[in-house]
């Protein structure tokens, strides 16, 4: 498999928590394999998928290389039979899916580990789907896709004890069909007992049906170009750090506790099918020779243990424990002195994470000089994320002074990371010229950076340079490029400049009945031009039936954000009768606001009713 760099890796163990890395779960010494799981076949059924037939769905960067290094990986070195899909179309899926039904004995365990573009229809299906190469972008009946509920049944329907699914892919945690109504986070199950031994004894009868995806009800990152996706990075680094020190039969659950709270979205892990009550997966099985020790404390009392003994990774870790309420009931004062304890001892994730509680007043009086304090200790550390939020307290002066040059200072260093806010920031900075000079190049050089690694604001922004010509040459269809990716995100501004763009037919065939839709979608987030130009096109029968008072429901909400081009809309209504009783003193009023604030149209409007 393609390695991972030693300074990288040490780079992520200085910078995060590695909550399966020390004494997680079972701690194995000396263990005989006499007695254990059932001696069947290890299979692994691996799908990446960069290249799409449809535009709808655009190439992904690293989707193939993700799943090459994780089939090199489980073949090499955790002995799977490995089969290998490569952008695949559904039916060439699907075939050597259902392959499996003749090849699985009731011993054996399946992997399915898919990466690519995921999917959710809330409207017709209410189910999230697998996208293949051959997916249609107009297909309501989702014929050439693959949707959950039924790829749960054939899953289940496999004659394999032992069935594990990962999903890194969009909307993934949908599969979990409690998120399609509800966008919460799962728990993992505990999985250590008492006695090892006995432990995994006892799953030696257990039928396992069990998965982990990369996020919720939400769009993930596909990573940078060249590397992996921060989901399948992780992923290849416990199975690596699993090799090297060779004390743990490997199973889901733990690679879920190892990737939380280190990538923008939180794995979701949980069960399926006709699985048994505390079933686990584990990755290739335990047919090797493991260590074990014959009595274990559980991972939290083990935690809490080495937290007292004065472990600042143990302190850091118990904080972030109590803090999002995990095994235990939520206490951010006891998070709070734990991430102190940490922090003291000069922890830079402890310190980012006191000075952010500082921030919000959780567990404390909210202090933003104290916030500062601990922030600036965990930057000067190099930590990337404290970087961004010292630059953002200068920037809005919180704590400190305001100044956009040491903003600037603290926004590159974390941007020269990699860090994709940071990177945008630069950008803005540059664009607006706060702290630097005015400098348009500059900032499509951050923004494109950011853009790139999937960070909507920093697409949309480039979407508008490309749109008004700034730092490059005007480009609409390059504009409309990074407006979509950044609209298909739900960023509700860049759904609001494709709608625009849909309904004056900028760079793109003009098309109402896509600009409403897009228009609805940002006017829902409360965006007061997407209320208004949703209001528009009810108002004038664009792209839906005319409905006046659709169109007063959408001017009105957008004149009370004080929106100018709302309120000369609902001014407009209440002159001629549109809807509502004719008013002319209700029209005036709201025409004589929208003036007050620069609207052109509204100043005529009062020349025709002579109050100007």
């Amino acid at each position: 498999m393609k390695p991972i760099k030693f300074f990288l890796y040490f780079f992520i163990t200085l910078t995060f928590p590695l909550l399966a890395q020390e004494n997680r779960g079972l701690n194995l010494k000396n263990y005989s394999t006499k007695g254990t799981l059932d001696s069947g076949k290890q299979y692994a059924l691996i799908m990446g998928g960069n290249n799409y037939d449809s535009p709808h769905w655009p190439t992904l960067k690293n989707a193939e290389n993700d799943a090459k290094a994780v089939s090199k990986i489980l073949s090499d070195d955790y002995n799977m039979e490995c089969t290998l899909l490569l952008s695949p179309t559904k039916s060439e899926f699907e075939s050597k899916l259902y392959a499996y039904h003749d090849l699985l004995k009731p011993e054996d365990q399946l992997l399915v580990y898919i990466a690519g573009h995921g999917d959710f229809d809330g409207k017709y299906k209410k189910d999230g789907f697998i996208v293949f190469k051959d997916s249609k972008e107009n297909d309501i009946p989702r014929n050439s896709y693959l949707g959950y509920k039924s790829f749960k049944g054939s899953l289940d329907a496999l004659p394999a004890k032992d069935i594990g699914l990962i999903l890194d892919i969009c909307f993934g945690g949908t599969f979990n069909e409690d998120l399609i109504s509800t966008p919460t986070r799962g728990n993992h199950l505990s999985e250590v007992e008492q006695n090892v031994e006995r432990y995994i004894q006892k799953q030696s009868n257990k039928r396992s049906r069990v998965y982990l995806t990369s996020g919720a009800k939400e769009v993930v990152s596909d990573g940078k170009a060249g590397h992996y996706s921060p989901f399948c990075y992780l992923f290849l680094e416990i199975l690596e750090q699993n090799i090297l020190g060779n004390t743990t039969p490997l199973t889901l659950s733990q690679v879920c506790n190892h990737i939380m709270g280190k990538t923008r979205n939180e794995p979701i892990y949980g069960h399926f099918g006709l699985d048994d009550p505390g079933s686990v997966f584990f990755i290739g099985g335990v047919n090797k020779k493991y260590t074990s020790l014959e009595e274990t404390l559980s991972e939290f009392e083990q935690l809490k243990k080495q937290a007292i003994l004065g472990d600042q990774k143990a302190q850091y870790r118990l904080g972030n424990i109590y803090s999002k309420g995990k095994e235990v009931t939520q206490d951010y004062k006891e998070a709070l002195k734990w991430y102190r304890l940490s922090a003291e001892q000069g922890y830079p994730i402890a310190q980012w994470n006191l000075s952010y509680m500082y921030q919000k007043g959780q567990g404390v009086s909210q202090d933003y000089k104290e916030a500062v304090k601990w922030c600036r200790l965990s930057a000067e550390q190099g930590f990337s994320t404290a970087q961004t939020n010292l630059g953002s307290m200068y920037q809005f002066g919180q704590g400190v002074s305001q100044d956009y040059k040491e903003a600037v200072k603290w926004y590159r260093l974390s941007a020269n990371q990699g860090v994709d806010n940071s990177q945008y920031m630069i950008g803005f900075m540059y664009k607006h010229g706060y702290g630097v000079l005015k400098d348009y190049n500059e900032a499509v050089k951050w923004y494109r950076l950011s853009a790139e690694q999937g960070y909507r604001m920093a697409q949309y922004d480039l979407g508008n340079m490309y749109h008004q010509g700034q730092g490059v040459t005007q480009d609409y269809k390059e504009a409309l490029k990074w407006y979509r990716l950044s609209a298909e995100q739900g960023y509700h501004r860049a759904q609001y400049d494709l709608g625009n763009m849909y309904q004056q037919g900028i760079g793109i065939s003009k098309d109402y009945y896509e600009a409403v839709k897009l228009f609805k979608l940002s006017a829902e987030q409360g965006n007061a031009y997407g209320q208004y130009s949703l209001g528009f096109m009810y108002h004038n029968g664009y792209g839906v039936p005319k409905d006046y008072n659709e169109a007063i429901k959408w001017y009105r909400l957008s004149a009370e954000q004080g929106n100018t081009y709302g309120q000369y809309g609902l001014g407009f209504m209440y002159e001629y009768g549109q809807g509502v009783p004719k008013n002319y003193n209700e029209a005036i009023r709201l025409y004589k606001k929208a003036y007050k604030n620069g609207n052109e149209h509204a100043g005529e409007a009062l020349k025709r009713l002579d109050q100007l």
